[in-house]
């Protein structure tokens, strides 16, 4: 038998209606929140958070991970092409191509690699990340933005990359150790331009937006890794207060960026192009910002303490 792989898509709209039949205020509630646990708001808000304020070794890991899943994942639609279900079955505003379902890949990247990590929590790491990744790709279903076969796709690359990553990132560690700054800045800017003109496009067209999203985070990100514990040093520990103040400070510093440069650069007329290499621009000082800017301020400010300057003890 011949496989028609849009076919075998779009014969999915027929189990998603069935879903929906279930519709309650309950189930609309909880599938909402399982969609914005895959939602780019709340990355923006967890991943700093965590490297900020948490686990700073792991939320440098997981924010690679995150930011190769992403790609990875926009990759692969701008291959296909492949639709989302009608508009009248999406309960969410949702645009772009379907397959694979970024969320249902991410979910299982993102949490399964936490799993891994946090051993301390014993068994139940597994079956709270498996719940996570189940009840975030079944959202995308339920809210009708994804057919099931896009869920299934997420899933099962996203376990295939976390499995590559697993086996790959102490390797990559090691040589990243041993590179020169100026071997660093000259690989990250080559990985972020290729990442960028070999990605196929988007609906939007060509170049991705998305991909000069990504690769100029992972750029800034690369460059901000390296120079922190080399210029900052700064130590997760301290009171909830400080460790509060780094969201408020590190979200100024990084905000500062992130719109100044948009409001900047919105002001030039562009080509596509041009456009999409100021884009990376934009996100390349942005990762920078949270990732090395955001911490020296930190230091500087007594919020946390670094290389050259002891912390300020704050009142509890």
């Amino acid at each position: 038998m011949e496989f028609h792989l849009y076919q075998w898509v779009v014969d999915g709209e027929a189990l998603i209606r069935q879903v929906q039949q279930l519709r309650s205020p309950w189930l609309d509630a909880y599938f909402r929140f399982a969609t914005f646990l895959g939602n780019e708001e709340f990355f923006l808000l967890f991943m700093p958070l965590l490297y900020w304020s948490i686990h700073k070794a792991f939320g440098r890991q997981l924010a690679y991970l995150l930011m190769l899943s992403t790609y990875l994942n926009t990759f692969v639609k701008g291959l296909f092409r492949l639709p989302r279900p009608p508009q009248e079955l999406r309960l969410v505003a949702q645009d772009g191509y379907g397959l694979p379902s970024g969320h249902a890949m991410n979910a299982v990247t993102v949490w399964g690699y936490t799993a891994y990590c946090w051993r301390q929590w014993g068994g139940a790491r597994w079956l709270l990340a498996g719940l996570l990744a189940l009840s975030i790709g079944l959202s995308r279903i339920y809210l009708g933005v994804h057919y099931p076969a896009d869920v299934l796709t997420g899933w099962l690359l996203g376990l295939l990359l976390l499995l590559a990553w697993l086996r790959a990132e102490p390797g990559l560690a090691a040589w990243a150790s041993r590179r020169t700054a100026g071997q660093v800045l000259a690989f990250s800017l080559l990985l972020a331009l290729a990442m960028l003109f070999l990605h196929p496009g988007d609906a939007d067209g060509y170049p991705s937006r998305s991909a000069g999203t990504i690769a100029g985070t992972l750029l800034g990100l690369n460059v901000g890794f390296f120079y922190e514990p080399r210029r900052v040093g700064f130590q997760v520990a301290g009171s909830w207060i400080q460790r509060l103040g780094r969201l408020l400070v590190g979200g100024a510093v990084t905000l500062v960026f992130y719109l100044g440069l948009r409001i900047l650069f919105g002001l030039l007329p562009v080509d596509p192009v041009t456009g999409a290499l100021l884009r990376l621009v934009r996100y390349a000082f942005t990762g920078c910002a949270v990732a090395w800017w955001g911490p020296a301020a930190f230091v500087r400010l007594g919020l946390a303490e670094g290389k050259q300057r002891p912390v300020m003890e704050l009142a509890p």
